[in-house]
């Protein structure tokens, strides 16, 4: 016979039922000696509590290595050893948890809204208030790390993890977001209420989309990565899907360094809020899409390129952060010897030619063709400067340089070649080579009395015009 929390009122004696008990419990426990357990650990605190036999354990945990999603209590249920409740208010009681009765402890609106409804559902917990600087969250099931890690994640406070009934948790989230849960989910059996949800999903995937990028803590992470990828001096951010998580990545001095996982069912909250900051479709899920927005960090903004990418397990997305307060290097700060530093400044000082600066991806060619500007904007010159994109405004000196960026204003380089040199420039600078055609009328413009300075992708100097004859 299937075991309830009948059997065992004893787990619910001590039950905390105000803020004062939950704060007092809490100061007192020692929180920094938490330990994870394995399922072996946790299935030993089990059968000394009574929930399941030794027979039962066992294969609750071939189910489990079999579904690692599976919760381990759900199983045990299935098994009809024991109720979930039973088990999970059990392991609060082994761990020494506080069991919080929701019925009587009113949370905190303003710990309760750090966590998108959605996610409370999803993880049966909910935020209750404070505790200084950290944030309590009562949760169904104690050992739920994932559910512990999102949370963090999300609200970038630690948590102090308490327990509660999952019927108490319900009519919390009832009371805090009444238009968010449904008049009476009694109504529908489990295989009807998630064929409802799949074809809700289908029907309003854009409002849905659309209304989790706009909420608080969503808003609060997403500006929290990018603060935290422009301190760090990274170049990129990659979030990425995997199948039973996402991924947070910076490129940081050309490699790409793992910030953290977390959970998957944030990646689509985050992807549209990053979407809505580029003014990109939140809608369109299965085909690319680049955007752009300005960031304010501190006391100066940051220029964000955005591209998404459908993927089969979901859209990635990268932002490349053009800081302008990062400082733009001189030729002196390169690195050249000065004997190969006098021969660059040869070169520069020329009115006419062509000046090629190649490598791979992240060697530095913009960041070199940059350092030529600094020197070249000194003079009386007027200047054109072609990129995709536009990574960073010049600020005159005695120059006149106009910056132009394919896409906005100009429909491809060799195009907006074409019209630079109708425009009398005396320098143009061509961010890529691309295709013949630009090759070809940067060769013109070189012999015709422009100096003209451009990147090239190749893997050596060498092998540059090996490039040009192919391309």
């Amino acid at each position: 016979m299937k075991l309830s929390l009948a059997d065992r009122p004893d787990l619910l004696a001590d039950t905390l039922n105000s803020v004062e008990a939950v704060q007092e419990f809490l100061t007192r426990r020692n929180t920094q000696g938490a330990v994870l357990h394995t399922h072996e650990n946790v299935g030993q605190m089990l059968i000394n509590e009574g929930v399941v036999d030794q027979q039962t354990l066992r294969e609750a945990l071939i189910r489990k290595r079999r579904d690692p999603k599976h919760k381990l209590a759900d199983i045990i249920e299935e098994l009809g050893a024991s109720s979930a409740e039973l088990t999970h208010l059990a392991l609060a009681h082994r761990l020494n948890l506080p069991i919080v009765n929701l019925d009587k402890v009113n949370p905190d609106a303003n710990a309760a809204i750090l966590l998108p409804v959605d996610l409370a559902r999803r993880y049966r917990a909910l935020p209750i208030m404070f505790r200084d600087k950290r944030l309590v969250v009562a949760l169904e099931d104690p050992l739920d790390t994932e559910a512990l890690d999102t949370i963090q994640f999300i609200t970038n406070r630690r948590v102090d993890a308490v327990v509660a009934r999952w019927e108490q948790i319900t009519e919390a989230l009832r009371r805090f977001y009444p238009s968010e849960m449904d008049a009476n989910p009694d109504l529908f059996s489990p295989a009807e209420r998630e064929s409802e949800q799949d074809f809700d999903d289908q029907q309003h995937a854009m409002e849905e989309a659309e209304r989790l990028a706009k909420e608080k803590p969503i808003v609060r992470l997403v500006n929290g990565i990018i603060s935290d990828a422009v301190r760090r001096l990274a170049s990129d951010i990659h979030i990425r899907p995997l199948r039973d998580e996402a991924e947070l990545l910076y490129r940081i001095d050309g490699q790409l360094v793992m910030i953290r996982h977390f959970a998957i069912a944030l990646l689509p909250a985050v992807v549209s809020r990053i979407k809505v900051l580029g003014n990109m479709n939140i809608a369109e899920r299965r085909a690319p899409q680049d955007g752009q927005t300005r960031f304010s960090h501190g006391d100066h903004f940051v220029d964000l390129r955005i591209s998404t990418m459908p993927t089969i397990l979901g859209e990635s997305v990268v932002l490349r952060l053009l800081d302008s307060a990062i400082g733009l290097k001189t030729i002196g700060a390169l690195g050249f010897v000065p004997r190969d530093q006098r021969r660059l400044v040869e070169q520069l000082n020329r009115t006419s030619g062509l000046i090629l600066v190649t490598g791979p991806t992240g060697s530095g060619k913009s960041t070199s063709l940059y350092a030529c500007l600094q020197l070249l904007k000194k003079k009386n010159n007027s200047i054109i400067t072609i990129e995709d994109p536009v990574e960073f405004v010049h600020k005159k000196k005695k120059a006149l340089i106009n910056h132009r960026e394919v896409g906005r204003h100009t429909k491809s380089f060799s195009r907006a070649l074409k019209s630079a040199l109708r425009e009398d420039p005396d320098v143009i600078l061509v961010g890529e080579m691309r295709d013949h055609e630009t090759i070809s009328l940067a060769l013109t413009a070189a012999e015709t009395g422009h100096l003209v300075m451009g990147t090239l992708h190749t893997s050596s100097a060498a092998k540059t015009v090996d490039r040009i004859i192919d391309v």
